[in-house]
């Protein structure tokens, strides 16, 4: 997650980030326990790359998506796999 703060050079995102670690680290962790960890690892990383390669509006909708899959994964909506 910090990697993709440090990525979006936006001087303010990392510290937010940091802030609600303790809160991403457990959702992260459930979704890992929810679901296959590469799949989850895959999906971050696949996030990752567009930003880093300058795809803004392709990265706001992949994490658009991941949201509303963990959302669903995670309350127990669907059993969804990401990416």
């Amino acid at each position: 997650m910090h990697a993709l703060a440090m990525a979006s050079e936006n001087d303010v995102y990392p510290l937010l980030v940091n802030n609600f670690k303790p809160i991403y680290l457990t959702l992260g962790r459930w979704t890992c326990e929810n679901t296959r960890s590469d799949d989850f690892q895959k999906a971050g990383q696949h996030l990752l790359d567009l930003v880093s390669a300058g795809q803004a509006k392709a990265a706001v909708q992949d994490n658009v998506n991941l949201i509303r899959k963990n959302y669903q994964l995670l309350s127990g909506q669907d059993d969804l796999e990401l990416g």
